[in-house]
């Protein structure tokens, strides 16, 4: 990384001057990154570009929030803890979190020399976790330093300084961006392979995105002639939850998505994801994202 890029990602913001008065978080997005017209939306502006790149900033911690667009953050230097989908995750230098659209994640205060990136995906950029993954179910991946490709860390120091620099150039931005997809793509093809997942259970996490409002495990077994006890003992130990729990995830995942982006009533959503029961939608809603279905609205709005 060139030295007067890293000084001026260096430098203080104002935002980060009053978090680091008040240690309270100030969301610096509002009339910079995300349209204001509807607050609901919360979509990036990206003006013909295919990614943003912004600096996180520091002194504050900035609480659970969730995206409508695909986002990388990545360690320049020194260290990161999130939250993310209710695990915790340190970052080290040269690490690239890639979150999928919707995952929850926190991220605890950064100190002075601490330089979080954010990679923020517009639609035009033609990437998405159903490339990365296909088949396969996930919130979020890491991409280690010490494990990845080393070139992705240096693509992605490419990529930054570009966007930071004094005239950008659209078509090295382009072509960086083109190596880095490619680039956490065959790793995260590589990483798939040595997991060895089978592939029923492949399938069955498919099915879970796929036909989320509908699909049962007993329904998935008599359709693909397995023993639903099996294919439930399998997913389970290959997953780590249960198949009911990772399709009331998804659930709960698209609901969120819905209270953001659309004004139907909370009892409407819960039906439009497939939950008809109303306390068990509220209390599993309240335990994914610790407030409940108005709040998230009520927030979102603010």
């Amino acid at each position: 990384m060139k030295a007067e890029i890293l000084k001026k990602l260096q430098q203080l913001t104002p935002v980060e001057a009053e978090q680091k008065t008040t240690k309270h978080f100030v969301a610096d997005f509002a009339g910079r990154t995300f349209k204001e017209n509807d607050l609901s939306l919360a979509m990036p502006v990206f003006n013909n570009q295919e990614i943003f790149v912004s600096k996180h900033a520091h002194f504050a911690d900035c609480p659970e929030h969730t995206h409508l667009f695909l986002e990388a953050n990545y360690l320049l230097s020194g260290q990161a803890t999130e939250t993310v989908a209710g695990k915790d995750l340190t970052l080290k230098a040269g690490d690239l979190l890639l979150l999928d659209v919707g995952t929850p994640h926190a991220i605890q205060a950064l100190g002075k020399d601490d330089l979080l990136i954010n990679l923020i995906f517009s639609e035009t950029a033609d990437f998405s976790f159903a490339q990365l993954i296909p088949g396969r179910k996930a919130e979020y991946l890491v991409f280690r330093h010490d494990q990845a490709e080393a070139e992705i860390q240096t693509v992605a120091d490419l990529l930054i300084a570009e966007f930071w620099s004094k005239n950008p150039s659209k078509n090295l931005l382009h072509h960086y961006l083109g190596a880095l997809k490619v680039l956490l793509l065959r790793d995260a093809a590589a990483s798939a392979k040595a997991s060895q997942q089978s592939p029923i259970v492949s399938q069955m996490l498919k099915e879970i995105s796929e036909n989320f409002k509908t699909t049962s495990l007993k329904k998935f077994a008599e359709e693909n002639s397995y023993n639903s006890s099996y294919l439930g003992s399998l997913f389970k130990k290959e997953v780590g939850i249960s198949f009911s729990q990772a399709q009331t995830e998804e659930r709960l995942l698209i609901a969120a998505k819905l209270l953001k982006t659309s004004k139907l009533p909370v009892s409407e959503i819960a039906k439009e994801v497939g939950i008809s029961n109303k306390t068990f939608f509220y209390q599993k809603f309240a335990e994914k994202y610790g407030c409940s279905p108005k709040e998230m609205r009520e927030e979102n709005k603010h």
